[in-house]
Parts: structure tokens; sequence; C-alpha cells
């Protein structure tokens, strides 16, 4: 068979005819329920990465449509609108009958754990909606069992349900751009174009909206125009031979059709095109760039290395990562069928069907090289290969059956083996449950080698944590510096410092507490976190390696640490090329805070500093007390043996004991740290802030 005739051609492309067409409108609500349930298990536990920022912005859009300022309801370059109006519509119900919806809209976005699980229910409906699309308009191009197990596998699939049922766009826009595609090749299979050459407008109407809709909710449904107008460019080329100028202005017209319906969908539904199209253009080019950081590398984790770009390889690896056993065997029985169908002409399978399995691989291979062309790259960039990839799965797995279960007893066996796959697909996603994102394919390893190999971690247990440290004594006046800082502080009762680049916020806290692709990055910087991961966290979070929880065995996802409580020091002030001052320490009263000292008494002080280079020779550290009214410094400092290895970068201890005077003033002081020679001269010294708190002396 030639390869070059897997293009439509409608002489050669005829519908399937289920058997059982009357019971699809059943089957389709069958799906739906289906591919609900997983979704609303324990949909408000938990919150992950991004999801305030959305919660934010359907607020913005619910008060901006109140408002009348209709160009506020631009609020992200995704854009986010399909999502916006399901959160501004959540948020407007749950703040019925209040006089004062802003305010109500305000708290409800500050006690987002209390309100998730209501604006979550928008992405669980519509990708729940989808897949029950999937199979109807996926059962007019192959085998309506086929179509049945692709919604199935798609309901079911744990990368797919994780991304589904949180407030991301994600998943709703791999399903839309999905339902576009298989709505486009069902117009392009019709038999009327055969006769007459009238090109169908439902189908590719119906395909259109599903595009405008995918523009509305995130990238990279953008990219879904470039492959339709690719597909309909191939198609004319074939149709060229036999209708000649007819073929041209037909498909020209279709694809016109089908680019000015999708556009036509995105400006009825984003009330900012209303009032400023230009200037809400405009701002979502400059923001893709300047927020997005679009064509821009970040710390990215591939194969135990921290790369800005982890290169070409990543996608293909980090989505193998999140495919079941059983999607991968239907894979390669469908790549095995296809090489059948392809090198051998007696094939009894219809060529339409590999047609659509052909196309559906151009379009996974289509978006994988588009989104490599950017060097930010995470596993749900490419979440829209999910759906063709499970439906080339049902279709390998259509094979066997069709065409290789020869034997009546073995056809018998057929159904209640595809439904013993569904339900081994299913128990993926319910060992992974309720968080469904820590599922990693058991056939590479799981979750121990994704977490050497692939970017994992979605904020996903730092609840868990938050509730460990709110159980502990006068939680509420404890301090803790914690990754994803905006995720943490939701759940915690206490007090939040910052997660800071340099480490003083870490220092300054009562605990810490680590992420796990935080220190798959190395976030801030090595050496700040072998200081706190040499010790025992005094909490973890593990992850089994199926991807449910274990409180003994697993991978470490969370870690809690108790920290110095020290006091930072403002501005991390440095002596140049020696050592940057991050905080200090003294008499073990927490973080400095109303420390109050005696004359005559000797002072434990701590100074944790990160070394820049050598220390010069025949220098040593002096510590005192400064009054910058008199210009004077007062007591004398005997330095303890320091922890750690004096190296460019490490973070050091350097401990001793302060003696101050017995005729030392009664006032307030500021700490004072300087490098002296041997003759007692200072050298360089640490410029304290003002910032910092006085020392008090009675």
């Amino acid at each position: 068979m030639n390869v070059s005739r897997l293009t439509y051609h409608a002489s050669r492309i005829t519908p399937h005819v289920s058997r059982t067409t009357h019971h699809a409108p059943r089957t389709m609500i069958l799906v739906f329920l289906a591919a609900l349930l997983p979704r609303l298990y324990a949909l408000g536990g938990f919150l992950t990465i991004d999801e305030v920022k959305w919660a934010e912005g359907a607020a913005q859009f619910l008060l901006a449509l109140t408002s009348g300022d209709l160009a506020q309801t631009y609020w992200h370059f995704f854009p986010g609108v399909t999502l916006a109006w399901g959160g501004a519509l959540t948020l407007w119900s749950l703040c019925l009958p209040g006089p004062n919806l802003a305010q109500c809209v305000q708290t409800q976005v500050e006690h987002l754990p209390d309100s998730i699980g209501w604006l979550r229910l928008t992405p669980v409906l519509l990708t729940s909606l989808g897949i029950a699309g999937v199979y109807g308009l996926g059962r007019k191009l192959v085998a309506g069992p086929v179509a049945l197990l692709t919604a199935l596998l798609l309901a079911f699939d744990p990368f797919f349900i994780a991304h589904s049922r949180i407030l991301n766009g994600d998943a709703i826009t791999a399903v839309l751009m999905f339902l576009s595609l298989l709505s486009f090749l069902n117009g392009m299979k019709t038999e009327r174009l055969q006769e007459s050459f009238r090109l169908p407008p439902s189908s590719f109407i119906l395909s259109a909206v599903f595009a405008g809709l995918a523009l509305l909710t995130k990238l990279p449904a953008p990219i879904l125009g470039l492959f339709i107008g690719g597909l309909g460019l191939v198609a004319l080329a074939f149709d060229w031979p036999k209708r000649g100028r007819a073929a041209v202005r037909r498909w020209m017209e279709a694809l016109a059709l089908w680019g000015v319906i999708a556009l036509a969908v995105v400006v009825l539904l984003w009330p900012a095109l209303w009032v400023a199209p230009a200037a809400t253009l405009q701002q979502m080019y400059i923001d893709s760039f300047e927020v997005g950081e679009l064509g821009e590398g970040h710390d990215a984790f591939f194969m135990g290395q921290v790369l800005d770009d982890p290169g070409p390889w990543f996608y293909p690896y980090a989505v193998a990562f999140r495919l079941t056993p059983v999607a991968m065997a239907g894979l390669v029985l469908n790549l095995i069928w296809l090489v059948v169908t392809i090198f051998r002409k007696n094939s009894t399978l219809k060529s339409s069907e590999l047609k659509v399995a052909l196309i559906n691989w151009g379009f996974i291979v289509f978006i994988i090289l588009l989104a490599n062309l950017s060097p930010k790259k995470l596993d749900r960039y490419v979440i829209a290969v999910i759906p063709p990839l499970l439906f080339l799965a049902a279709q390998g797995f259509g094979w066997v059956w069709q065409n290789r279960l020869n034997v009546v007893w073995l056809r018998r066996l057929a159904a209640p083996l595809l439904a013993g796959l569904v339900i081994l697909h299913l128990m993926f996603a319910i060992l992974a449950a309720p968080y469904y994102l820590t599922y990693y394919n058991p056939l590479l390893g799981g979750v121990g080698q994704a977490a050497q190999q692939v970017p994992v971690g979605w904020g996903e247990g730092l609840e868990q944590a938050a509730a460990y440290l709110n159980r502990l004594p006068q939680a509420e006046t404890l301090t803790v510096s914690s990754w994803y800082s905006d995720l943490f502080q939701l759940y915690f009762a206490g007090q939040q410092t910052s997660f800071s680049d340099d480490g003083r916020g870490q220092l300054a806290a009562d605990y810490v507490v680590f992420y796990i692709n935080q220190w798959q990055r190395q976030k801030p910087y090595p050496e700040l976190i072998n200081y706190f991961r040499a010790g025992e966290p005094v909490f973890t979070v593990k992850v089994g390696p199926l991807g449910s929880l274990s409180e003994q065995n697993g991978v470490n996802w969370v870690e809690v640490y108790k920290a110095p409580a020290a006091q930072s020091a403002s501005g991390g002030p440095k002596i140049e090329g020696v050592a940057q001052l991050l905080a200090y320490k003294i008499t073990g009263d927490k973080a400095a805070r109303q420390v109050q000292l005696s004359p005559g008494k000797e002072a434990t002080v701590t100074l944790f500093l990160r070394v820049l280079g050598p220390l010069p020779e025949k220098t040593s550290l002096q510590v005192s007390l400064a009054d910058p009214a008199a210009g004077t410094n007062y007591g004398s400092w005997r330095s303890l043996p320091r922890q750690g290895e004096w190296q460019a970068g490490s973070l050091v201890e350097w401990p001793g004991q302060l003696i101050l005077p017995a005729d030392l003033p009664v006032g307030d002081y500021r700490f004072a740290a300087a490098l002296q020679n041997e003759g007692g001269a200072t050298v360089a010294e640490f410029a304290i802030s003002e910032k910092d708190p006085l020392i008090r002396v009675e």
C-alpha cells in the first residue's frame, strides 16, 4: 500500500454505522458519569500551584462583568476565558444573596481551601462532557467499541484525571483540541463530498467552535489551527487531480469558514475584545513574553541534571512516564497494526481507520515538535497528546479483537478482556488518589525513577505539612519559610517569612518546608539545601511506588525541618570575597526579637555565613555591640569551632561567646561583626542595617 494515500479521499472513506446507533445517547451519558466519578473524589482536599492565580483571575473576571469595566476581563495571556466564565458563575453563586459582592469574592479567594472544590467543578464538568463527546464523535470514525474504549481510557487515565480536576486549563484545552480534530475528520469523511463536492458545514462548524473554545482557554490551542490548515491543504492536494479549481475553491472556503467561526467564538465570549480589542491583544502579546517568558528557558530538571533547556527528548520521556501499562500496550499493538496494514495488501481493516490513525500520529508529532521550539518544558505543556494517544491505544486493542481473535471462544472473551483492561487502567488512578498527579508509569520505574529523571510535584502534600505544624503548641506564633508559599499560607495558622534566594528567610524561620521539585532543581542553591538536609526532617510526606501516600516507604515529597530562628541580616551584608552574613542568633532567644542582655554577662552568638572566598591570613572574626551615637563597640569575643567547611558557596555556622563588660551602660545597641588583624585593627566589617532590631541591655 502507498503510504501517501493516507490523506483524505472522500471516495475511499465510508462511515461506520453502528448497529447500536439508538443506544449512543445513553452510552454518552454513562461515559460522562464514568468520567465524572473519579474527578469528584476528594475534590477540595488540596491545592496545586497556579490555582491561586486562576481563582484570582475568575474573581477579576466576575467583578469586571458586574462593574461594566469589560476591559478587565483580560487577566492573563492564557487567556483562561473559558474557565473564568465558569469560575465567575461559581463565585457569583457562592456569594448570593450577599450585599457586597466584591468583599465576598475577595473572601472566597482568600479562603481558597474552602471554595476550591466548588471552583474545580468547571474543569471537572467540561472535561467529563468532552470525554463523552469523544465517544460521540469517535464512533463516526471507528468502530463503536473502539470509540467507547477510547473514552473510557481517557475517563480513567490518572494523568488526565489529575489535570481535569484542578483549576487549570490544560486538560480542558486538550479535550477541546481533540474534539475539534475529530469533528474536522468527520467532515472530511462524509459521503456527500463524493457525490456533489459540497462540504457539509455542520462538522466543520462544530470543529471551529471547539477550536474557538480551546483558543479561549489556554496555549497550545493556536497550533491546532496550523494542523487543521495543513490537513485541509493535504486533502486539497489529493482532490486537485479530479476536481481542479473546484477543489481549491471548496477547500479554501471550508478553511476560511473554519477560521472565521473559531475567531468569532473567541470574540463573542471574551468581553475585553468587545471594548478594547487592540489593547487586549497587545497586552496579551507583551505578557506572553514578559510574564510567561515564552521563548525563554528556566531551570528544568531532566535525567538528574538541572538544565536551561532539557532538549528534544524531554517530552517523549516525560509523556511515557505519564502513561499506564495498559495504554503503552495498546500503543505497541497500534504500531504493529500499522506495519501489518501498510505492508500487507490483504489487510482486512478498512483504510479509513488507517488514515485516522496516521493523522492522529501526525497530530501528536506536530504538537511535540512545536512544543520543543520553547526551551521551557513541562509534561503538562503537551497534555494535548494524551487523547490521541489513548485513541490510538484503543485502535490497537480493536485490531486484535477484530482481526486476530479468530477462534470463537476467544471472541467471546474479547469483551471481558477489554473490560479487564479498563479496570486495570482505572486501578492505577485509584492507587494514586486523591492527588492522581503522583502517578508515574511503573514500567519505567514508577515514582522512584521519575523523581530522579523528570520534574515532579505540583504542590500536593503541602497541606499535610501545614496540618502537622498547625498541631504544634502555639502554632499561631510559629514562623515558617515554605516553597510555594502562596499555597502553604492558605493552610498554615502561623506566620510566614520569605523563601529567600540567599537563605535569609529560611534561617530566620522556626521551620522550613522543602518540596521535591525545589530540591530537584537545587533551589535556591545547593549549599543551603545541603545545610538543612544534613539533619533529619521532623515531618515528611512520602509517595509510594504507584503514587499512593505512604507514611513509611516511598519517595519524600515534602520535608519539614527545624530552622535556627535567627535574626535575618537585612540586605545580606558582605565582606567582598570573604563571606556574606545571612543571619545571626543571640543567646538562643527567638530570632533576636526583644533580645535583652545584661552587663558583665556572656551571650551565646552564632553567625550564619555564606562563604564567598578564603579567609584572609592572620585575621579573626570579632563580634560586639555597637553604640552608633557614641561610635563605640563593647564586648570581647571568644570564637568557638565552626560548623561546616569554609569553601566557596558553603553555608557555615560560626558560634562564639560575647562577654559584655560589667560597666556597660544600659541602653539599646546594634549588632556588629567584623574581621580584625592580629593587632586588633578592623580589616573589614559587615555593614549591619538600621532595619535590624536593636539589642537591649538592662
